[in-house]
């Protein structure tokens, strides 16, 4: 979830015209959309599942920081891997893990601000805890306009930070066996609010 969220969030701190796009989606739906709505069969904005993809083909094809080639990038743990498969392969199995194996949401706290380009990222921590460790994103000048730090993001960050907050969590739909998460005993929907 953590690269859903961290892929998300370079999106929409690089296209202005996806992050108006996505602040609109995002407040018509309650201030959570479906992954499957942005990388699905049927995306609500090909330019987002396209880049998605772009983005995850570019961090999964390089070892060391592709974002940015000074070495200044905080990225989350590799994402899933498959043994000794192409790019393409490990890209496919990482979509088909997070759309048809998993039930996961984008959920935006303060909904998605177009005028702030500034983001953090962050996954839910699958426990009742109420904070996890993020990325944040912010321009910076060097090399490559922008600078990574880890952030704690907790209730307090949320309402403080000036920045958009992405946040990947699960969904519990017991219509879909996949996505019952049965061995979670608590709200996915209670972090961060």
């Amino acid at each position: 979830m953590a690269w859903a969220s961290f892929i998300s969030g370079r999106i929409l701190f690089e296209d202005e015209d996806i992050r108006d796009s996505i602040s609109i989606l995002a407040f018509q739906q309650g201030n959570a959309i479906s992954l499957n709505d942005l990388l699905g069969n049927a995306p609500v904005n090909d330019d987002f599942k396209d880049y998605f993809i772009d983005l995850l083909t570019e961090y999964i094809s390089y070892s060391e920081n592709p974002g940015c080639p000074d070495g200044e990038e905080q990225i989350p743990p590799v994402p899933i891997e498959h043994g000794n498969i192409t790019v393409q392969g490990k890209v496919t199995n990482y979509l088909n893990y997070m759309l048809a194996q998993n039930c996961v949401e984008l959920y935006f706290p303060n909904d998605v601000s177009p005028s702030v380009k500034n983001v953090t990222t962050v996954s839910h921590p699958l426990t009742v805890g109420n904070s996890n460790v993020g990325i944040k994103r912010y321009t910076n000048i060097n090399t490559c306009g922008f600078s990574t730090i880890l952030a704690t993001v907790n209730p307090i960050y949320v309402n403080s930070t000036n920045s958009n907050v992405i946040v990947a969590r699960p969904i519990k739909d017991t219509s879909n066996s996949n996505c019952g998460y049965t061995q979670y005993n608590f709200d996915f929907t209670d972090f961060l609010e």
